[in-house]
């Protein structure tokens, strides 16, 4: 068991900070770990906008298959998405699906200053995102089962769970 407690970040992921394809996160604690700054300048060519921090306890960029298994995500602070996680969803060319699997993980007392205080999973450019804005072909498996969520706190939408497929 890997415990990440008091950590932060400027941007994403106060805990951990991963970008895979197929990425396991299982049998961790995430307490106390945080993200102090909302938001960034785009630099992506197609980007519009700011990109929005996420990920107090952990911040995952998924290009394919995740799984985030029996892990507790506690105390937990971002000042964007995703008080206790924060998940984006990117491809990379048209046809490449997305699975995401939340199984028997604990979510509380986590908070974001946006949206999604436990979990906040998104669809948006990050930073060195070079996805034309033509791929729309993107197909997201999303399970979530057995999970524990409350307590958690958001600033705008999304208490617990926050889902934005843009």
């Amino acid at each position: 068991k890997n415990v990440f407690s008091g950590n932060s970040s400027k941007y994403d992921g106060g805990g951990l900070d991963v970008y895979g394809h197929i990425l396991n996160i299982t049998g961790n604690e995430f307490t106390k770990n945080s993200v102090l700054i909302a938001s960034r300048p785009n630099p992506s060519p197609f980007g519009q906008g700011d990109i929005i921090s996420q990920g107090g306890g952990a911040h995952i960029a998924c290009f394919g298959t995740c799984s985030i298994t029996n892990n507790i995500f506690n105390g937990n602070d971002s000042e964007g998405n995703g008080g206790g996680i924060g998940i984006r969803f990117v491809s990379g060319q048209a046809n490449n699906d997305v699975e995401l699997a939340f199984v028997n993980n604990t979510f509380t007392l986590n908070s974001a200053g946006d949206e999604g205080g436990g979990l906040s999973i998104n669809h948006e450019p990050f930073s060195g995102d070079v996805v034309p804005p033509d791929v729309e072909d993107i197909i997201i498996l999303f399970t979530l089962y057995n999970n524990i969520l409350y307590g958690n706190i958001a600033d705008s939408n999304g208490t617990d769970i926050y889902i934005d497929d843009n």
